[in-house]
């Protein structure tokens, strides 16, 4: 009976084993996937975020080109404003630029 009592407790332990592995293995997998899973989504995003900035990057650049261009035009009606205002002999007090 004593012999009986242990085969069971080793065939328990034994089977136990095994389940442990499979279980073991199978939240390795799981785990294995999620990574994968992960980084093909952080990979994604990354690109995302890079076309992003690839964007922003273009559009402060358009924007530097209008400002750059706007100030030359500020610069030049002035210039030509003043030139105007010296040929006709300087300020009236009645009269201001156009």
């Amino acid at each position: 009976m004593e012999n009986s009592i242990l085969e069971v407790l080793n065939r328990l332990q034994e089977e136990s084993k095994a389940h442990f592995e499979k279980f073991y293995n199978i939240a390795n997998c799981l785990q294995n996937e999620s990574t994968s899973r992960f980084n093909n989504i952080k990979e994604m995003m990354d690109q995302r975020l890079d076309a992003i900035d690839q964007r922003f990057q273009a559009i402060g650049k358009r924007l530097d080109t209008v400002l750059q261009t706007e100030s030359t035009l500020i610069h030049y009606n002035l210039k030509d404003e003043v030139i105007r205002v010296i040929n006709n002999g300087g300020l009236d007090s009645d009269s201001g630029p156009n």
